[in-house]
């Protein structure tokens, strides 16, 4: 290819997976430089195929590795889909119980309940780096990439008093917090996974004492400020709709709220902001997709997330991820391990990309 400019072989590799790249950094020195710049980095983000990133929380002693698994419909190994990852390289963290929070550009995001210590690794690059909270209670409930500054920061809140909440953010490579301030709106729920879409990020809120008219937080990435939305398909009243909410991406919408109503799960997209123009675009019948995989009607779901047009649910009874196509209503088993999830919280899942961003990079010259 020594007659191929060096602008197509960019192109062309750029369109790999990360780990495929990696191996094509072997094959001579021009390619490591050509995919080793910043700039092949974010190309090669771009162009990620976005799979699912699952975390099984149960059986696990504090010794042994983390159940940390990639759940792609194309590996097609065995029906199984997945793909187990070599978590080796985090031997430092195994003493702390890790929970998966977030995900962005191939970093994935850990929190301790137990400690005060925050984890960032990318699992394709083999790195991690252990971060403090600015307090000890609290919680880390994000991550994202600031489209301006070229910069991954970090997102934290804690209670300081009845539905009051105080924020931090926080830049990977720097040394301190930064205070964001105070608001009265709760905070991300912490067993979902956030959504940035628009330049800002969503979160449903955790607190059950927030009336629905309040129960979406929103957070511009630019301007830095929070703001909230209520939840489409009107008032409940019941208090407990924060915990049947998950935000994910979607194909051609570029985001959508999935709303987990006992009997069916809605899906709705933000049509205006401004306005709080919710559309429901899909009405999914559980009852129904229970008497089709001949579960028990005492089965429960809970909603992963979606991808491609996709509803990825965990069904507690049945041991199983089961994958729903929402234009095809097609329904499909995933058995991505050999024990039963016995509980809807035995499994974290989030979305990711395979990426090669470096945390080297991140805090090179910080000391």
């Amino acid at each position: 290819m020594g007659s191929v400019p060096d602008n197509i072989i960019v192109e062309i590799l750029s369109r790999l997976s990360a780990d495929e790249v990696l191996k094509c950094r072997r094959v001579c020195k021009k390619w490591q430089d050509l995919t080793s710049s910043r700039e092949f980095t974010e190309k090669q983000v771009r162009h990620a195929r976005p799979i699912s990133f699952v975390q099984y929380l149960w059986p696990r002693d504090h010794n042994s590795e983390l159940e940390l698994y990639f759940l792609d419909e194309k590996l097609k190994k065995k029906k199984m889909m997945s793909k187990r990852l070599c978590t080796k390289f985090m031997s430092p963290c195994l003493s702390d119980h890790l929970l998966l929070v977030d995900s962005c550009d191939g970093l994935v995001l850990f929190r301790s309940d137990s400690t005060s210590k925050i984890f960032i690794c990318n699992p394709i690059m083999q790195e991690v780096v252990i971060l403090k909270k600015p307090y000890l209670e609290g919680y880390v409930f994000g991550i994202l990439f600031h489209s301006l500054t070229k910069e991954y920061r970090l997102l934290y809140t804690r209670w300081i008093s009845s539905n009051h909440n105080e924020f931090f953010i926080l830049t990977p490579g720097s040394k301190s917090w930064r205070r964001l301030g105070t608001t009265t709106c709760g905070y991300g729920a912490l067993w979902v996974s956030p959504l940035i879409m628009n330049k800002s990020i969503y979160w449903a809120i955790g607190s059950n004492y927030t009336p629905c008219t309040n129960s979406i937080l929103v957070f511009n990435i630019e301007r830095e400020e929070f703001k909230t939305l209520p939840h489409p398909g009107g008032q409940c009243f019941s208090g407990q709709c924060r915990g049947k909410m998950i935000f994910s991406t979607m194909e051609r919408y570029g985001g959508a709220l999935c709303f987990d109503c006992l009997d069916s799960i809605k899906v709705w997209v933000l049509k205006d902001e401004e306005k709080r123009i919710w559309e429901k675009i899909y009405d999914v019948n559980l009852w129904a997709m229970k008497e089709d995989l001949f579960l028990s009607p005492y089965s429960r779901f809970r909603i992963g997330n979606t991808q491609n047009k996709e509803l990825m649910l965990v069904c507690s009874m049945s041991g199983v991820l089961i994958r729903h196509n929402l234009e095809k209503k097609t329904i499909k088993k995933i058995r991505a391990k050999k024990y039963k999830v016995r509980s809807h919280w035995n499994l974290c899942m989030c979305n990711y990309a395979k990426s090669l961003v470096s945390l080297k990079d991140l805090y090179a010259g910080c000391g």
